[in-house]
């Protein structure tokens, strides 16, 4: 379901995305290929995608699966952007899942748009697209000199267990910023 907030976005009279830079905030490329994964290959096809790793949306317990995720994450941050498929370059960058504190979500917000902004230098992008999947990128939108914000919402993360409200504000802001929104089912539209 699609979601038109009446900007150029859906505006372009071929309808389609062809020869454009695109940044996307999505779970880790390594996971499970889900549907995001698969779109981003088929839009690769004809422009680039800077695929920027999870930005966590709550903080990690101290499971087994949280601990080893956090150790390959921390492992990750010494690796520079790398092209992992053609015209799919992957970004891993660091952030502190603590949406309530408005000190720290400054501070991810300005690390963010530097680690972001690094990238897209160094790979050359202009005119971008911003395609997001993760709503805690929504503190970055409209702040990486973007021409569009597509946010691409699939889940309910804000009622994911251990978020907090800061996180809802952060969606609720990226939902006012996006210049179109797409819904992956009912429930989420209502």
């Amino acid at each position: 379901m699609l979601i038109d907030t009446g900007s150029k976005a859906t505006s372009q009279t071929s309808g389609s995305l062809r020869g454009r830079d695109i940044v996307c905030f999505s779970h880790d490329w390594t996971g499970d290929p889900l549907s995001k994964t698969h779109l981003m290959r088929v839009l690769s096809r004809e422009n680039r995608v800077l695929w920027v790793n999870s930005i966590p949306n709550r903080m990690p317990t101290t499971s087994a699966k949280d601990v080893s995720r956090l150790a390959r994450k921390i492992k990750a941050l010494a690796e520079p952007v790398r092209e992992v498929e053609p015209n799919i370059f992957v970004l891993n960058p660091f952030a502190i899942p603590a949406y309530g504190s408005k000190a720290v979500v400054a501070l991810n917000q300005a690390g963010l748009i530097r680690q972001v902004k690094s990238a897209m230098r160094r790979l050359g992008f202009s005119d971008v697209v911003n395609m997001v999947f993760n709503p805690a990128a929504g503190m970055v939108a409209r702040r990486l000199g973007e021409s569009q914000i597509i946010y691409y919402c699939v889940d309910e993360y804000t009622a994911f267990t251990g978020v907090t409200a800061g996180l809802k504000s952060i969606e609720d802001d990226l939902f006012r910023r996006a210049d179109l929104v797409v819904v992956s089912a009912q429930k989420l539209f209502e």
